[in-house]
């Protein structure tokens, strides 16, 4: 009925709580990006757990690609850092039974842990889909699927154990912006304002903003709300200096990075 796409590089420390929470579903095809940890030795010791290799360092075409390697109709797309609760485990195989020919796919709410702390409700992503129905605009890296078809919602959540520290949250957004910035057009680098007291007013902003509805938090608050800001601080800084590349102006040095 349901196969889960888990990509995953190197989480030795956190993929065990992850895969106990899928032990339900008929296929986990682990898509490994040649961890040097014992991610493998781990995800093998569960039975319903299929290990394939996937080279690429963006998730979007790793999902898209090992899509139609999954031996079930259904597609359910999970990561490392995230777990999958009972009353999801029990809603999703009745949903995917009794679905409508014409839905295509269905947003899951998530629950956040940031920073080691209880955030409560985030974000409902479309992770729950029929094989072949999503797309993705390889617009930006961190992207939902889009697709041909009716969008529904489930009730229970998933867990988000995410970012849980500075030390995590800030070369994941550097990585991002960095691979972002590559693909965007010359318009939309030209778009960005190259004002220090622009960049720097845009910044308190989006730190402020995160910061004050979850103060009470303390360091967790203020942890994320820095850390969020600095990423949409280096959004723009990756995108004034890529136009700078492509016009000359400076060297492209990946270090590494590609």
């Amino acid at each position: 009925m349901l196969s889960i796409l888990l990509p995953v590089k190197n989480v030795a420390g956190i993929l065990q709580r992850c895969l106990d929470s899928t032990r339900w579903a008929d296929e986990v095809l682990l898509i490994d990006g040649n961890s040097s940890d014992s991610t493998c030795q781990i995800a093998s010791s569960y039975s319903n757990v299929r290990i394939i290799q996937h080279p690429s360092k963006d998730i979007r075409v790793i999902v898209s690609e090992s899509e139609p390697l999954a031996r079930n109709p259904w597609i359910f797309w999970l990561c490392a850092d995230e777990v999958v609760t009972p009353k999801l485990a029990a809603e999703i195989p009745s949903a995917c039974t009794n679905a409508p020919g014409d839905v295509a796919a269905f947003l899951i709410p998530s629950v956040d842990n940031l920073f080691g702390v209880d955030w409560g409700p985030g974000g409902s992503w479309p992770r729950l889909w029929r094989k072949g129905t999503a797309k993705f605009r390889f617009e930006r890296i961190h992207e939902m699927p889009e697709f041909s078809g009716k969008i529904e919602k489930l009730e229970s959540p998933f867990l988000h154990i995410n970012n849980p520290n500075i030390r995590t949250l800030l070369p994941k957004h550097l990585r991002y912006e960095y691979i972002d910035a590559q693909s965007a057009t010359d318009e939309q680098c030209a778009k960005v304002k190259s004002s220090f007291w622009y960049q720097l007013l845009r910044f308190n902003y989006y730190a402020i903003r995160i910061f004050l509805p979850q103060r009470k938090l303390g360091y967790p608050a203020a942890g994320y709300a820095f850390g969020t800001a600095t990423g949409q601080l280096l959004r723009h800084l990756l995108l004034i200096e890529e136009l700078r590349i492509r016009k000359g102006l400076t060297q492209r040095d990946t270090h590494g990075w590609e």
